[in-house]
């Protein structure tokens, strides 16, 4: 029985992260994988945080897709999950892109998202 991964990756996307990492290779020998994490900022919330990764952090989840390795960040994973990645390109813009059934709102320039996960802060 194979493992239902955390998100699906399109070619395009994993594509294009293929392309990052050989690309950051030449400073950095030993990148390996795209890192995806979330973190508070925006005007919705929440936003998308992509990374160069050496290594798999403890609790990680790894996702393999297309040849290319993406390591998601353990706090991420519930906003994240059953997402699709994708890259996209047009007159004004291009990168990664999330269709993300967790998020609730986006703000009008679509780089900061509202979640449906509520996340409770330690006090």
């Amino acid at each position: 029985m194979t493992k239902k991964q955390i998100i699906e990756v399109t070619n395009n996307a994993a594509t294009y992260i293929q392309s990052v990492i050989k690309n950051g290779k030449k400073d950095n020998p030993d990148l390996c994988a795209l890192r995806i994490s979330t973190e508070k900022g925006g005007c919705s919330g929440f936003e998308y945080k992509f990374d160069y990764a050496s290594q798999k952090h403890p609790f990680d989840e790894e996702v393999h897709a297309h040849g290319a390795t993406i390591y998601i960040d353990p706090a991420a994973t519930l906003q994240i999950l059953g997402s699709t990645m994708d890259y996209e390109e047009d007159v004004f813009s291009s990168g990664l892109i999330f269709k993300n059934p967790n998020e609730t709102a986006k703000c009008g320039c679509g780089k900061s998202v509202q979640f449906t996960i509520n996340h409770q802060e330690s006090e």
